[in-house]
């Protein structure tokens, strides 16, 4: 989505059909969370990550979900099928789910 006007990626042709002003008003509204939405530290994940890294093969990206997924005791919705995360997120007791 950022790199709209730039590159295109999965996310970003509804984005890139649009006037410039609109586009960079939607990646501004992206960029700036709502107050009630909240960010988990990777300061506070990192222990974690290295815990779970140990019985996972993720990648970086994959292992942060995972993490963040765990603390939180959160359910995960994926938009693409990803094998590894889903299993490694069952195992961790986590409910998962591909949607789109």
């Amino acid at each position: 989505v950022l790199g709209a006007s730039e590159r295109t990626g999965a996310r970003s042709p509804p984005f890139a059909g649009h006037a410039p002003v609109m586009r960079e008003q939607a990646i501004r509204r992206l960029r700036e969370l709502p107050g009630d939405i909240g960010l988990v530290s990777l300061r506070d994940l990192a222990p974690l990550m290295a815990d779970l890294r140990r019985r996972h093969r993720l990648n970086v990206l994959g292992i942060e979900v995972l993490a963040a997924a765990v603390r939180l005791e959160a359910s995960v919705y994926l938009s693409v099928p990803s094998p590894r995360l889903e299993g490694a997120l069952r195992a961790e007791g986590l409910r998962v789910e591909v949607v789109g």
